[in-house]
């Protein structure tokens, strides 16, 4: 969740700022976040948004276990019968920060729907959303107007990058589309059926 939020924005927030505006678990680690910062960085200078190269996995810089910011340090918590753990293990806590909650197409098409951004519409409904696999904030950068050209990328009949609402580009080289989503999608269209559209793609 933290490297997909950091991929799609040019903003590399300290794991202590990420947990509080997102209730996760990271474990605060300074050393982690800054080589993790400053090879985010390099890739927003090489390619800019959104960052598609593989990048190391955080988890795997977590040599040792470390405080995990859950409570606060002043907070005490009364004895029970039997013996709980307060803290996760730092396994556990990063298990449970990339365990996002659940998400659906339906809670795509609500987050979008009910979004006040004007680029998230169209008049006349002419407007492909791509869900990705992972929750995210501000959907905008994976809605597209059906243009021409965007029409034949969907359709894998053009090598093109889409154009996003949000004015960057997407290379479906690094996604996979629901090849049933995209089938639907054709269809409905074809029959003149009102848009905006739903596509779900997975990442390679």
């Amino acid at each position: 969740m933290y490297e997909q939020h950091c991929r799609r924005r040019v903003s590399v927030p300290t794991f202590e700022e990420f947990n509080t505006s997102h209730a996760t678990c990271l474990p605060l680690d300074g050393k982690v976040y800054n080589n993790f910062k400053q090879i985010i960085e390099l890739a927003y200078k090489a390619e800019g948004v959104p960052v598609t190269r593989r990048l190391p996995g955080l988890f795997s810089k977590f040599a040792t276990e470390l405080p995990v910011a859950c409570l606060p340090p002043s907070v005490q918590l009364p004895v029970s019968a039997a013996p709980v753990s307060v803290v996760p293990s730092l396994k556990d806590a990063f298990q449970m920060n990339i365990r996002a909650p659940v998400w659906s197409l339906e809670s795509y098409k609500s987050l979008v729907l009910s979004s006040s951004n004007a680029k998230m519409k169209e008049s006349k409904g002419l407007i492909v959303h791509l869900m990705p696999p992972e929750r995210v904030d501000d959907p905008c950068s994976f809605a597209c107007k059906l243009t021409k050209s965007n029409w034949n990328v969907l359709r894998g009949r053009d090598d093109s990058k889409l154009s996003m609402r949000d004015g960057s580009e997407l290379s479906l080289s690094s996604i996979e589309l629901d090849q049933k989503d995209v089938s639907s999608f054709v269809r409905d269209y074809k029959s003149s059926v009102d848009g905006p559209f739903f596509i779900r793609f997975s990442r390679i």
